[in-house]
């Protein structure tokens, strides 16, 4: 093998080692979906007053033309890579209809012309949700045999993909608000729901910790699990006065499947629009 080949070899090796390859091939799972997709997006850290990266933003929206309706789904992604498993330590989801941590309207969200809880019920928002099916949720967590020292891991990244929705909603408002200003009015965009979601991509192995009815620790490998992540700082505040964020955690195995089923959300939604426009205008 000649010195070069080495050195590719080499280097390739090195690559595999680091999260960039797994970036790339997350980001191809939602572009070979219609997705549009941006890589190392910056955004601020406003506890810390400078800018961070996020790995991926994909973007997707479904529309009807007919009544002018579009809904949209920006997923604010962390990914990583680990050659150890994340465990995740759930809990039964509270409440009587098992619901309350699925965030509803309470999800970072933006809605123009007409797009409220009267034409979008938050049970509908609900229904055929990525996270509405599920019976627990997590609330901790920690990285299998990497010590006490390995769950800053998680948290990080957690608190990446939080930080950098929040920052993309104030960036949405404020181009809003800069518009109206621009205009001396308030400015017609038809009736549009952008929805803007955290997720945390692994390449590794996904564990999902509880204890069953008899009490018994069970641990079950999963390929998706929703976190609840009650971040608050003087700069984030939202689940202070809200609800938890909800950070959906998918490995790399489960991603196709939940790109698919976030479609089938976003069409759910949109549906459900415009039969209620619909019923309104007849």
């Amino acid at each position: 093998m000649e010195a070069s080949e080495r050195i590719e070899t080499n280097l390739m090796r090195d690559l595999e080692k680091t999260g960039y390859p797994v970036e790339l091939r997350a980001g191809n799972a939602f572009a070979s979906s219609g997705w549009n997709v941006q890589y190392n997006v910056y955004y601020t850290d406003w506890d810390e007053r400078k800018g961070r990266e996020v790995d991926l933003v994909a973007f997707n929206a479904v529309s009807s033309k007919e009544h002018k309706v579009v809904v949209g789904l920006y997923l604010i992604s962390q990914v990583k890579k680990s050659e150890h498993p994340w465990v995740i330590c759930t809990t039964e989801s509270t409440g009587e209809s098992k619901g309350l941590e699925e965030p509803g309207w309470a999800r970072l969200h933006v809605a123009f012309d007409e797009i409220d809880h009267h034409v979008l019920p938050a049970n509908k928002i609900r229904a055929r949700s990525t996270i509405h099916r599920f019976q627990r949720f997590g609330h901790s967590y920690y990285v299998a045999f990497g010590g006490p020292q390995s769950k800053p891991t998680i948290f990080e990244a957690l608190t990446s993909s939080v930080k950098a929705s929040e920052d993309l909603l104030r960036h949405l408002n404020e181009s809003i608000r800069q518009e109206e200003e621009r205009f001396g009015r308030p400015v017609k965009r038809g009736r549009q729901l952008w929805l803007i979601e955290p997720m945390v991509i692994l390449d590794g192995l996904l564990y999902e910790a509880y204890l069953d009815r008899y009490n018994k620790l069970v641990a079950d490998r999963v390929n998706h699990i929703p976190v609840c992540f009650g971040y608050v700082s003087p700069q984030y505040r939202r689940a202070e006065f809200s609800v938890e964020y909800v950070v959906e955690i998918v490995t790399m195995d489960g991603l196709h499947e939940l790109i698919s089923k976030k479609m089938k959300w976003l069409d759910s939604i949109k549906r459900t629009i415009v039969n209620n426009i619909s019923k309104k205008e007849s």
